[in-house]
């Protein structure tokens, strides 16, 4: 749809909306093996950064998966207000994947995609920014996906 979600309160509650109707919010291991079945080896969809070769123009092609270019939205300025951010140049797109590693705040894997790029970046954001105002949640696209019966 091209809609950003924040991942704590919106995506979880259209998680469990679509549930209900057999989606769900696709693991870090889903897009890993996405990647792969579209020629991404196992070594290279486990690292994180930019990586592969043509998997990002697959994942854009308008007859295929037809990832859009949404951005983000996130603090700007001195953080005071919401900002969006590279839209149409970059798509950012939630996992459900918690990285236990991160103590603070939850964070979790997410991927992006980028403008006449083949390759696509697997990281970890958390899902809030802190600012003198409080935490403000970060907003990313969603894709859902349902197991095959």
């Amino acid at each position: 749809s091209g809609r950003l979600r924040d991942f704590s309160g919106n995506v979880r509650r259209r998680v469990f909306a679509a549930t209900l109707l057999g989606w769900r919010l696709p693991t870090d291991e889903d897009w890993k093996k996405l990647e792969q079945t579209l020629g991404m080896s196992t070594s290279e969809s486990n690292a994180i950064g930019w990586r592969g070769s043509y998997e990002g123009e697959l994942m854009q092609q308008k007859d295929g998966i037809n990832l859009r270019l949404c951005g983000s939205i996130t603090l700007g300025g001195s953080g005071s207000y919401l900002f969006l951010r590279n839209a149409g140049d970059y798509g950012f797109y939630w996992t459900s994947t918690v990285d236990e590693s991160y103590k603070k705040s939850t964070a979790v894997y997410f991927r992006r995609i980028r403008y006449n790029s083949s390759q696509i970046e697997r990281d970890v954001t958390t899902i809030a920014d802190e600012s003198l105002m409080g935490m403000n949640n970060k907003y990313m696209g969603v894709r859902y996906v349902r197991d095959a019966k």
